[in-house]
């Protein structure tokens, strides 16, 4: 079962997508040094890595501020 932190990052993911900036799963999991396969498993309560909520939404964060950086 996903846990609940996991449905934040769903939305967040798609928030981004409705204000414009398109956000892949894989771009999150190489930039935590992942494979799309294995976020997957994590988002999907799967796979439950020690730091995995920390580690996901810092790379959600950084690639949400390089984009925003682009656009202005």
């Amino acid at each position: 079962m996903p846990q609940s932190w996991t449905s934040d990052i769903i939305a967040q993911l798609h928030n981004a997508k409705v204000n414009g900036l398109i956000i892949e799963h894989r771009q999150i999991a190489a930039r935590i040094g992942w494979t799309p396969s294995y976020l997957s498993m994590v988002l999907n309560g799967k796979k439950m890595p020690k730091g995995a909520e920390t580690k996901v939404r810092a790379a959600l964060a950084e690639i949400i501020a390089e984009r925003k950086n682009i656009q202005n």
